[in-house]
């Protein structure tokens, strides 16, 4: 139930109360107004009292105070005063408990929409972070599709390095034509070479980068794992706001 409601009816039965008290005083005060009261009835003794002392010895009754006039009795409507004072400040805490809920209510209402916010907020993080993940990701496979291709280029070229070589050795042994094939082909040579350590150069380069993408890689899955870990400790949160507003 909500405070308002639950207030409400509170108030709706003190009032009721309030003026169920009223109603009954007007006409208690109505009758006493007709028929006076006759306190003490009997005829008065010597000490001042309605009860002779005789008969009070006969039953065995003690003495009433020393007051001439015996004990007060409080009248009704000095009763139901009370009750209606009563009544009115308990009508003004209530008045007071429905502020302070009413306060409470609404620092709890500012609390949930600052916990809706930030919930938010850590799903669009997530968000982002996952779609960093599969950029890196795509970037990874880019880099090893590259490097498995220069892989298989750097054993083609050892390969036709080894060739070079045999050839080599046996235009050697071969003659004029043979060593002017032996001078091309050590052109050819140096160009592998060349190539070669081109190739080597590529090689190492691409290794480096390959493991700076790994890094990368392992990075933007901390930063995904740290992520879900806010989000798990902000879903908690919001489920604890809301209880609390429960």
């Amino acid at each position: 139930m909500k405070p308002e409601v639950e207030l409400n009816s509170l108030v709706f039965g003190v009032c009721e109360q309030v003026g169920a008290t009223w109603a009954w005083e007007e006409a208690a005060a109505s009758h006493l107004r007709a028929n006076p009261p006759r306190l003490f009835p009997l005829k008065q003794t010597e000490n001042g009292h309605g009860r002779p002392a005789a008969e009070r010895r006969l039953t065995g009754e003690k003495p009433p105070p020393s007051s001439p006039t015996g004990p007060r009795l409080k009248s009704v409507l000095s009763v139901q005063r009370e009750d209606t004072n009563e009544t009115q400040n308990s009508y003004k805490e209530t008045k007071y408990n429905h502020k302070e809920t009413q306060n409470s209510y609404k620092e709890t209402q500012n609390n949930h929409k600052e916990t809706q916010n930030s919930y938010k907020e850590t799903q669009n993080n997530h968000k982002e972070t996952q779609n960093n993940s599969k950029e890196t990701q795509n970037n990874h496979k880019e880099t090893q599709n590259s490097y498995k291709e220069t892989k298989y280029n750097h054993k083609e070229s050892q390969n036709n390095h080894k060739e070079t070589q045999n050839n080599h050795k046996c235009t050697q042994n071969n003659s004029k034509e043979t060593k002017y094939n032996h001078k091309e082909t050590q052109n050819n040579l140096k160009e592998t070479q060349n190539s070669y350590k081109e190739t080597q150069n590529s090689y190492k380069e691409t290794k480096y980068n390959h493991k700076e993408k790994q890094n990368n890689h392992k990075e933007t899955q901390n930063s995904y794992k740290e992520t879900q870990n806010n989000s798990k400790g902000t879903k908690y949160n919001h489920k604890e706001k809301q209880n609390s507003y429960k």
